[in-house]
């Protein structure tokens, strides 16, 4: 798994992910949905990993512990699913020792409002201590960093991305230009394109989690990502690359 972006604003948390997943020679292998909703709650989680395969069985793993550790007549159920959460994964690391996978946890607290939250299940460069949450500030870029200069490209201004509707407007532009970049992936040593598939908006107010698709792309499994190839729009409209 590749990327994932999440702004926090004062009535909702956005997450941008795309869909890649890749083997170890960086060919496309599936496409997935990578955010994963609570069913009951205004929080959902996401993550990048390699091998990815394991994911879904982590989280609900987690979703388990927090059901057996979280106290269900607690006022504010997200932040109580914080600690659980923090157990289980210290518990994960005792057993296994650190990997290569980073989840972002994002929800809204009654007490708090829109939050979120990194934890690493290894030590990236000192970021985060592995199985520790982080509150890592309003803004998130993860896998593929983008620079105002980047934006800016691209007609996107520092103004634009101040406001709440800023992914739903620009969402799928702002992960196209993040598929034109190269990076190195977990376990990999050569930059490669790494967003492939779809582009999700994720959205988190206090009335629970929306999951949009706002593009796809036509990428082959089997093959490295084509940044050349076009962004199809819900309508079924291509923008060229």
């Amino acid at each position: 798994m590749s990327v994932f972006y999440s702004i926090v604003y004062p009535d909702r948390v956005c997450i941008l992910t795309d869909g890649g997943v890749y083997d170890a020679a960086g060919n496309l292998v599936a496409t997935c949905r990578k955010v994963f909703p609570s069913p009951n709650l205004p929080f959902a989680v996401t993550c990048r990993a390699s091998p990815a395969d394991r994911i879904p069985e982590i989280i609900d793993s987690m979703d388990a512990w927090i059901n057996r550790r979280a106290d269900p007549l607690e006022k504010d159920r997200v932040l109580a699913c914080l600690t659980p959460i923090e157990e289980f994964f210290h518990e994960l690391g005792k057993r296994e020792g650190t990997f290569p996978a980073e989840f972002l946890f994002a929800g809204f607290s009654k007490a708090a409002g829109p939050q979120h939250w990194l934890l690493f299940c290894h030590d990236r460069e000192g970021v985060c201590p592995p199985f520790k949450l982080v509150h890592p500030g309003n803004d998130v870029q993860n896998g593929i960093g983008l620079t105002h200069e980047d934006l800016a490209r691209h007609g996107i201004s520092p103004a634009e991305i101040a406001k709440a509707d800023f992914f739903a407007r620009f969402g799928a532009s702002f992960m196209a230009i993040a598929r034109k970049k190269r990076a190195v992936m977990f376990g990999m040593s050569t930059p490669l394109h790494f967003v492939g598939g779809h582009c999700d908006l994720t959205t988190i107010t206090e009335h629970g989690v929306t999951v949009e698709r706002l593009c796809t792309w036509p990428d082959k499994l089997g093959r490295p990502i084509d940044p050349s190839l076009p962004m199809i729009l819900p309508d079924g409209q291509e923008v060229a690359a």
